[in-house]
């Protein structure tokens, strides 16, 4: 699935995909660059805190 990086690095996570991992409006992400690829991970998984 392809998404379009828009204004300021907006994307929007494809309804089926939110739906597939129970992402809802409102919950907080981390994101992390793994070997040349973008994670995205639910908070409540991290490891590390969240950065300010």
């Amino acid at each position: 699935m392809h998404v379009k990086v828009l204004q300021k690095g907006k994307i929007t996570i494809p309804k089926q995909i939110r739906e597939s991992v129970g992402i809802k409006e409102g919950d907080m992400l981390t994101l992390e660059a793994a070997s040349g690829k973008i994670l995205s991970l639910p908070q409540s998984l991290c490891l590390t805190p969240p950065r300010p």
